[in-house]
């Protein structure tokens, strides 16, 4: 390794020409495998298998309502309907959400005993000042919108 002068701290940088670093690359065998590896995919037609597409991400915990550490609900659960939203700590807020189809009541959010059917969730989509939740329930799409509340002079 050589230091450069002109680097700040006096970084070590590998030289470029001369038998340095390629060399030990050589050694070590990266170079080797690296040309194992694309002799191996040649040798099998030049195709390649094909990489799964990665499952969606999923967040901890889906933001309904969050204005400071103090005052936030979220839902920790993969539906909106399987558990109530709670606070950050844990602590749960009992916030229920029903909507009355053709003279059903159906829940949405939370898990009131009261009501046996939900709403089936096909989509959330998180932004950062608002959720949205999609919801079928019986005949009809539902749509929800949970907005945190952002004052521009709190910024």
């Amino acid at each position: 390794m050589t230091t450069v002068r002109n680097q700040p701290h006096g970084v070590s940088v590998p030289p470029l020409a001369g038998t340095g670093w390629v060399q030990r690359a050589r050694a070590t065998g990266l170079l080797a495998a690296a040309f194992a590896a694309a002799a191996v995919a040649r040798s099998a037609g030049g195709q390649t298998t094909p990489v799964a597409d990665p499952a969606p991400l999923r967040a901890p915990a889906v933001p309904l309502v969050t204005h400071d550490p103090y005052l936030s609900a979220w839902s920790f659960a993969d539906r909106l309907t399987d558990d109530w939203p709670k606070h950050w700590t844990g602590h749960v807020h009992g916030m229920c959400g029903l909507v009355r189809v053709d003279g059903k009541p159906m829940r949405f959010m939370g898990t009131y005993p009261g009501t046996r059917e939900a709403a089936v969730q096909t989509g959330v989509r998180v932004l950062p000042t608002r959720t949205f939740y999609t919801f079928d329930a019986g005949p009809v799409e539902l749509a929800v919108t949970f907005l945190s509340p952002l004052v521009m002079d709190e910024l």
